[in-house]
């Protein structure tokens, strides 16, 4: 199982129809959609990539393979730009 960490140079902003993600270090920001915005408040909530999945095809009743493939495709993207790391055990 992957474990999702938080960069804690990273703050969210909630907006209308997402959010933007900040990173302090770099003041580079970037927009998450609101889906995007809901995997992210997961990691926070539930640092293990099987469990976020979980709710995610919970939430927007989809099956877990494809609800995995998206969260997998969204941290790989966040963690790319040093705003997430992962950990395995």
């Amino acid at each position: 199982m992957t474990r999702v960490i938080r960069n804690p140079a990273v703050v969210c902003t909630d907006l209308d129809d997402g959010a933007v993600l900040l990173d302090l270090d770099t003041t580079a920001y970037y927009s998450l959609n609101r889906t995007a915005v809901g995997i992210w408040k997961l990691i926070g909530d539930e640092p293990m990539v099987d469990a976020i999945a979980a709710r995610v095809a919970e939430k927007y009743d989809v099956d877990q393979e494809r609800a995995l493939a998206s969260v997998k495709r969204l941290i790989a993207a966040l963690e790319h730009e040093k705003l997430i790391r992962t950990e395995s055990p």
